[in-house]
């Protein structure tokens, strides 16, 4: 799902929860500790790095996945191995 923002993070932590196979991009996200909040309720398994463009510039969002308090390993799934893992599935 893409355009989803921070006010709508509550609702977001059920459904993902309950939805294993529903996945969030990060393009809009940029609440404050908005991705250490939803990794800490629901895991960073659900989150797909999404940059905006070309709408915006990518700054805002890549910013707010790189200096996440989170773990590295958060950040790599969310940067990347969440979509190969997805697309593998697909391809597979």
């Amino acid at each position: 799902m893409t355009g989803w923002s921070g006010l709508a993070s509550r609702s977001f932590y059920a459904l993902c929860k309950v939805s294993p196979n529903l996945y969030l991009d990060t393009s809009n996200y940029s609440l404050f500790r908005g991705l250490e909040a939803f990794c800490e309720k629901v895991g960073s398994r659900q989150l797909v790095y999404g940059s905006g463009m070309p709408k915006v510039a990518p700054g805002v969002s890549m910013t707010t996945l790189t200096h996440a308090c989170i773990s590295e390993e958060e950040k790599m799934l969310i940067a990347s191995g969440n979509l190969e893992r997805l697309l593998n599935e697909v391809v597979s």
